[in-house]
């Protein structure tokens, strides 16, 4: 808040509509600066705004064109008094340069530039590095190095990484890396040895930057620099201690860092006024402690500055190695934590990352370890029989799922064949850090937290409320995504409607709303016969959707969970669960059946993927996740598929990450050994439920060694510490629901 009242103090903000700056939020580079410059309304001058446009790395060099003309077109000129060419302008006694004008002959000259750079006419060569995200900053590593001196044939280049083509440059960086990162591609000149044009290319091979060309004459060099020689006042939410990174730019400093303040610190609105008249962006400076994990440096805790201060974002990794001495600082700098403790913290992870280092030098293995009593400790997962285990890897590893879909949610399938998903990603589609589940997770954990309170089907909607109005549940405390029928059902009980009323019950209704919540029930249902079972999917289901066939659908999805919880096969899950809907749902859902008749006469199992529908429709969601499911050998293998589908690409990966995360577990987990006494043994008998070895899973091929959730994936969840007591929790009320 500081920093807004500041900005108002040093320049005059211009006016604009809330719709206008909020295309103007959309170009900050950091979601968390973005949200509280919407929350407290601040506007940026039209100077400003055609910084952020340029300095955006999320936005292509043809969208921040559009943006440019949209700022010519919809906010004042404005002279352009900063930097060296403006000073020279107030010296001279002449009419500086205004920005509008400015802006034509800078999209003049990167037109000229993108021009050269693709003209192969000349003797030339094309380079390429791929960008190298670590902790939401990195920078770009050549996917080649040079090699001897030029040669007369191209080919020869081809080979040392020198290639004839900004095409085929780009081809290398993906044969090379499949992380679909963002590429630089420089074209050298062969007769002209200083020249160099340097182009970067987002994952989509779309151009985002044209980062220099060393053959620009000065003017030109001084026109491609100008934006640089803005600086200004922006608001930031962070305050001293808490832990941010950059967002991503290949200047800023490296990995995590305890945030002290930025450079306006302190200083009043006159000192600022007279800073900004000889500074530029790279004075746009936030510091706070680093921490150094080179070795010779180990441990080295160190104060630094570092520019943009504008695109720092909460951090939301994991601390690893010495890293976790951030968190100490941290608190100290909070008022949390006494400096003896800082210090003991600090000997102690320096001490554990010598013996780690120590540990690798002496090639002393992982079964050395185990076999010496040192094996390390265990992953975020802990649990005491593989019926825990398969509760929290599934619910982990439906929230990884839909995590994983996010960020490409409303893409089609030929986007994902062209750009297939394979990693974790940040913003896309909805503008989120990697990580960022959505309302279908958030909407799960509504129904988590009503078991957990002691279930109720008002206690259950109240918490919808809660969600819809105040955000909870969410990851960051605001709702971003939401389905329509989800809506108007939360909508009705806002209104005082009685719950079991809320759900739209005609065919229109049979979205993927209710299904995409309903896996908690696979869980706290398990020991149900089958007539109370399927009452209680139906008032959890009929919540939002109450139609029978969005109704049908939940019921079959939780029984072949819990048939997954009990040890079956696939196919054996599949076959039992069938059984159990011809006994339990032929007569009462008889006009459903035909719609689930791909399902029901297993021919899922033969359909290939154009076969597949990956919409919103309830139907065609439950198939797709099937279909996912019963095509990948691990989770990794099954949620790909799934998002890769593109459509509703969050909920299908969910639902598919769910069942996978029971059959699969999560990489690294080992199950452990069941409790002679465990309650869960022998619980199924009735219907035939009685809990398999891990044979049989193997008669499918899916379960393999890593074949369960990536940790990199669970350790990039938003809130995971949060979700796993919310699950420990939730599997102790379903023990005593068990023995009752």
């Amino acid at each position: 808040m500081e920093g807004h009242i500041l900005a108002d103090k040093v320049r005059r903000p211009c006016k604009g509509t809330d719709q206008e700056m909020s295309f103007i939020y959309s170009f900050l580079n950091s979601e968390d600066v973005a949200r509280l410059c919407r929350e407290i309304g601040h506007r940026f001058t039209s100077l400003q705004s055609a910084y952020l446009i340029d300095h955006s790395y999320r936005h292509t060099l043809e969208e921040k064109r559009r943006a440019f003309q949209w700022v010519t077109d919809h906010m004042p000129d404005e002279e352009m008094l900063f930097g060296s060419e403006g000073r020279a302008a107030i010296r001279e006694g002449r009419k500086p340069e205004t920005l509008h004008r400015f802006l034509e002959k800078y999209v003049r000259l990167q037109n000229q530039c993108l021009g050269e750079f693709f003209d192969v006419s000349e003797d030339c060569v094309y380079q390429c590095s791929v960008y190298e995200s670590g902790c939401g900053c990195g920078t770009y590593e050549s996917v080649h190095h040079l090699a001897g001196e030029y040669g007369n044939g191209r080919e020869w280049f081809k080979q040392d990484g020198y290639y004839k083509s900004a095409e085929e440059a780009l081809d290398a960086a993906r044969d090379r890396d499949d992380r679909n990162r963002r590429v630089r591609v420089c074209k050298h000149y062969m007769d002209k040895t200083q020249r160099c044009i340097s182009v970067i290319f987002d994952s989509n091979r779309a151009v985002t930057e044209i980062e220099y060309d060393s053959g620009m004459s000065d003017e030109e060099s001084d026109i491609m620099l100008r934006l640089d020689e803005v600086c200004f006042v922006c608001p930031v939410p962070f305050q001293k201690g808490d832990i941010v990174c950059a967002s991503s730019s290949t200047y800023m400093a490296d990995g995590p860092f305890v945030f002290l303040g930025t450079w306006y610190e302190g200083k009043t609105a006159e000192e600022i006024r007279k800073y900004l008249k000889s500074a530029d962006s790279s004075d746009m400076t936030a510091y706070g402690y680093f921490q150094d994990d080179r070795y010779g440096r180990r441990g080295r805790i160190y104060w630094e500055c570092m520019h943009d201060y504008v695109s720092l974002e909460y951090y939301r990794g994991n601390f690893k190695g010495g890293k976790r001495i951030l968190k100490a600082v941290s608190n100290f700098l909070k008022g949390e934590l006494d400096l003896d403790h800082v210090l003991n913290a600090y000997h102690i992870i320096l001490n554990e990352e010598n013996a780690g280092y120590f540990r690798k030098a002496l090639g002393i293995t992982q079964e050395g370890l185990c076999l010496a009593g040192l094996e390390p400790e265990g992953h975020l997962i802990c649990a005491e029989n593989t019926t825990e285990l398969r509760a929290y890897h599934g619910l982990f590893g439906f929230c990884v799922g839909d995590a994983l879909g996010v960020p490409v949610e409303f893409s089609d399938r030929n986007e994902r064949k062209e750009d297939p998903v394979r990693e974790m990603r940040a913003y896309g589609t909805h503008r989120q850090p990697a990580g960022t589940w959505s309302d279908d997770t958030s909407l799960m954990l509504c129904l988590i937290d009503a078991v957990n309170q002691g279930y109720s089907i008002q206690k259950t909607a109240d918490n919808f409320v809660d969600f819809y109005k105040n955000g909870a549940f969410t990851p960051y405390g605001k709702v971003f995504d939401i389905g329509i029928s989800t809506r108007e059902a939360i909508e009705k009980m806002c209104g005082g409607e009685s719950p079991a009323r809320c759900g739209g019950t005609s065919a229109e209704d049979n979205g993927n709303g209710s299904l995409m919540r309903v896996l908690p029930l696979a869980f706290y249902g398990l020991r149900m016969e089958g007539p109370q079972l399927i009452s209680l999917v139906e008032e959890v289901s009929s919540l939002t959707h109450g139609h029978r066939r969005s109704v049908f659908a939940c019921i079959f999805y939780v029984k072949f969970a819990i048939r997954l919880m009990a040890g079956d096969s696939k196919t054996e899950a599949l076959e039992r669960t069938i059984g159990f809907m011809e006994q339990y749902c032929a007569e009462s859902y008889a006009a459903e059946w035909e719609h689930f008749d791909r399902i029901l006469r297993k021919r899922i199992l033969e359909l290939s993927e154009n076969d597949i529908r990956s919409t919103g429709y309830v139907v065609d969601t439950l198939e797709a996740a099937l279909w996912a499911f019963f095509g990948g050998k691990s989770y990794r293998e099954i949620v790909q598929k799934a998002v890769n589908l593109g459509g509703d690409t969050d909920t299908v990966a969910a639902i598919a990450g769910g069942l996978a995360g029971i059959y699969c577990g999560v990489y690294g987990e080992q199950a452990a050994k069941d409790d002679p006494a465990e309650i869960c043994e022998g619980i199924w008998e009735k219907d035939g439920l009685v809990e398999r070895e891990t044979e049989t899973q193997e008669k499918d091929g899916a379960v393999q060694m890593g074949a369960g959730i990536p940790q990199e994936w669970l350790q990039c969840i938003a809130k995971k510490e949060e979700l796993y007591r919310m699950f420990r929790q939730f599997y102790q009320v379903c023990k005593r629901k068990w023995q009752t």
